[in-house]
């Protein structure tokens, strides 16, 4: 779904917080592992092994716990993880949480691999050790799991990895339920089916002159934020299949699309956590920042109309936000008129100018037909330095947008959304890098829409 990237400083404080948290975890309960096996007088014959089951035993303490935390970035609890475990698992990283877990999972499955290799060589059961991976079911089931590990297979075959255990739900909760994470998945998919059973009633269908279609449904009872996004099934082509759409409805609108599952959360959701944010978009990738841009568009409406009460009540969804600054890369514009609608109505209605700045760098070939009447259009691509995080970090210096207070310890978040990885992605991130100082912190959030589409 996406990843944030965070700067050196973040990365000495929660990154490295999380990975002492991590290795401390594992040592002790290595430690209790190691000392429950070689303390217990009923395993007194075993224990003449000596180091080999000692070890043994740690390894498949610290195994217990990470088979089970490698069910958690699948898990679609994300309402409730998020809020509760957010500031200590990396809700937003599940694909680095994945694989840190995964490395441990190989540390510790090496340990006791190695070990009872070697004890089977130095004892006369070589024949049996055989016997025992080509006939017993851990043996059998293991290789078959290598031999699908194959990125190919992986990739062709998802439909059949992920919904098998949905086909085959009643034997199969027989042997998820022998544990904790078992009932963990039980409960997830229990929820997801009871969502996804919601129906929505289409309200309009709108073709918009580039040819996009719009679908409006009834609003479901779910709440959501900006920036989040749903699943979408449609039974009569697939009972099965479900793809990520992202909401392009503020909360206020009194539609939302599809047949929902959802909403799952999404890094561009954390845009109201940050003082300042800058929101880049490239070509399609920037349909996240419409539900965005949509809210604080109802915001200025709320302000224009007058209505103080509506107005203070909604003013505090954008939480610590104070300045926002919209950056689209495209190469045509003019596919994305929805879009630019959007775009030129927040400008025809700002009061303050200085809360939301837009920008369009038009990266294409352009004719006089093509260009989108908006004050700020730009031709080819920024520089990153010079146009836009340098006279960032001058304006919150100089105390020029909220006074010298703001200049104190400024967190900038830069969310940056597109269609696949680019190396946009990584020259982002090093400018953030580069750009960082004491009092700007410039946080870089990337969301790859394309890693979204998968079978739910």
């Amino acid at each position: 779904m996406g990843y944030t990237t965070e700067t050196p400083r973040q990365l000495v404080g929660r990154r490295l917080v999380f990975n002492i948290l991590w290795c401390g975890i594992h040592i002790s309960l290595f430690i209790i592992g190691w000392y429950k096996q070689a303390n217990d007088q009923r395993l007194a014959i075993l224990n003449l092994l000596r180091f080999s089951v000692w070890i043994s035993r740690g390894s498949g303490l610290c195994l217990c716990l990470d088979g089970f935390l490698l069910f958690l970035p699948g898990l679609k609890l994300d309402g409730f993880m998020r809020p509760k475990l957010g500031w200590l698992i990396p809700v937003d990283q599940n694909i680095w949480f994945h694989r840190q877990v995964a490395y441990t999972t190989l540390l510790f499955s090496a340990y006791p691999l190695v070990l009872t290799r070697f004890r089977i060589h130095t004892t006369a059961h070589y024949v049996n050790m055989l016997n025992v991976e080509r006939t017993q079911p851990g043996g059998i089931t293991g290789h078959v799991m290598l031999l699908i590990m194959n990125r190919k297979i992986r990739r062709e075959c998802l439909k059949l990895l992920v919904h098998h255990p949905v086909i085959a739900f009643f034997w199969a909760l027989a042997f998820y339920t022998h544990a904790t994470v078992g009932v963990a998945y039980f409960l997830d998919r229990l929820c997801r089916e009871i969502r996804g059973r919601r129906s929505c009633k289409i309200i309009a269908v709108l073709v918009h002159p580039s040819g996009t279609v719009e679908i409006r449904m009834q609003k479901p009872s779910l709440k959501y934020i900006p920036g989040q996004w749903i699943f979408f099934q449609m039974p009569e082509i697939s009972r099965f299949q479900w793809h990520p759409f992202t909401l392009s409805s503020a909360p206020d609108d009194p539609y939302i699309s599809i047949h929902i599952d959802g909403p799952y959360g999404a890094p561009a959701q954390d845009v109201f956590k940050c003082e300042v944010a800058v929101l880049i978009g490239a070509g399609i990738g920037v349909t996240p920042f419409s539900s965005i841009l949509k809210n604080i568009y109802y915001l200025i409406m709320y302000k224009i109309l007058q209505n103080d009460i509506v107005y203070k009540q909604q003013q505090g969804n954008l939480g610590a936000l104070r300045k926002v600054q919209f950056i689209w890369l495209n190469k045509n514009i003019a596919s994305f008129s929805w879009f630019r609608s959007l775009l030129k109505d927040l400008e025809d209605i700002q009061t303050n100018a200085s809360f939301l700045r837009m920008d369009m760098y038009l990266t294409g070939v352009v004719d006089e037909d093509t260009i989108s009447n908006l004050s700020r259009t730009h031709f080819g691509r920024p520089h990153w330095a010079r146009d836009i995080f340098g006279p960032i970090k001058q304006a919150i210096n100089s105390g020029n947008w909220y006074g010298v207070e703001m200049a104190l310890q400024t967190k900038v978040g830069v969310f940056y959304c597109e269609w696949t990885d680019t190396p946009l992605a990584k020259q982002l991130k090093d400018e953030c890098r580069d750009a960082t100082t004491s009092n700007v912190r410039l946080i870089f959030t990337k969301s790859t829409v394309s890693q979204n589409v998968k079978s739910r």
